[in-house]
């Protein structure tokens, strides 16, 4: 299990959220947006445009292109009308 600075350093990410909520944390790897574990796997393949960290429902809104989504803890989308 890795600090979030750790993550920062070992992986070179260019930003990375200073807390972890719900077990990830938000990274910035370029201009596209994911979130990692404590060991610094990515939750899942897709990149965004921009995420918030996972609320207490697990939740974490994400933006792609145009298109903006509801992205569950276990990586499955949800499309936001």
């Amino acid at each position: 299990m890795y600090t979030p600075k750790q993550i920062k350093n070992l992986f070179d990410y260019d930003e990375v959220d200073p807390y972890f909520f719900r077990g990830f944390i938000r990274v910035k790897k370029g201009s596209q947006w994911f979130h990692v574990d404590f060991n610094g796997k990515p939750a899942y393949n897709l990149k965004f445009d921009h995420i918030s960290p996972f609320d207490e429902k697990g939740m974490a809104r994400a933006r792609k292109d145009r298109d903006w989504f509801f992205i569950r803890l276990k990586g499955a989308l949800l499309e936001v009308d």
